[in-house]
């Protein structure tokens, strides 16, 4: 099974778990899953919405790259970092679907379940995302320090690394809020 991140990108490793794919090997691999290789742009909007990857990707202009939201040792600056490989894992893109924060309006939390209900409907033809759609993209780098309303009526945020106030690392944290942002989950149609 493929986990997406944000905008239906997901990376895809050679076989062995180790960088193994030339690009056209990277774009055969691609295929093979009903995809094409990202694009630089769609793998920067996925940066953008919280992707964190440290692992090297082949892209469609031929390039290699990996976003980062922080730095870690070995993996490169908080940007989507030049790898310089002549071998390395692929950036797909497959239209399926993203889960994305939603803010309200004044940029502070004031959506109650209700009302963040009605805003992803509203404001982005969307629903409020499942636990299990937050939850795969967190598994894919979704690093975001926001609380968000579920449909399951809880409100999480997904981190990946340590911030302060920002709860644990590696987890989806619950926030326990009646107030919040919405996470809201766009199902893409091909």
């Amino acid at each position: 099974m493929d986990h997406f991140f944000a905008g239906g990108i997901f990376p895809l490793q050679s076989p062995e778990g180790v960088y193994k794919y030339n690009l056209d090997q990277a774009k055969r691999a691609c295929e093979e899953r009903g995809a094409v290789l990202a694009s630089y742009n769609r793998l920067y909007e996925a940066w953008q919405q919280g992707l964190s990857h440290c692992a090297c990707g082949w892209l469609s202009d031929g390039t290699s790259r990996f976003p980062m939201q922080a730095v870690h040792d070995g993996c490169g600056s908080a940007k989507v970092n030049m790898c310089d490989r002549s071998e390395a894992d692929a950036w797909c893109f497959r239209s399926r679907g993203v889960t994305f924060p939603l803010r309200s309006p004044e940029g502070t939390y004031k959506y109650n379940l209700d009302q963040a209900k009605h805003a992803c409907e509203q404001q982005a033809g969307a629903v409020l995302a499942t636990y299990d759609q937050l939850y795969e993209a967190w598994q894919q780098g979704l690093n975001y320090c926001a609380c968000g309303w579920l449909s399951d009526g809880t409100s999480r945020y997904p981190m990946q690394v340590v911030h302060k106030d920002c709860g644990s690392a590696a987890k989806v944290n619950t926030c326990g809020r009646s107030v919040a942002d919405a996470w809201c989950f766009l199902k893409y149609c091909k």
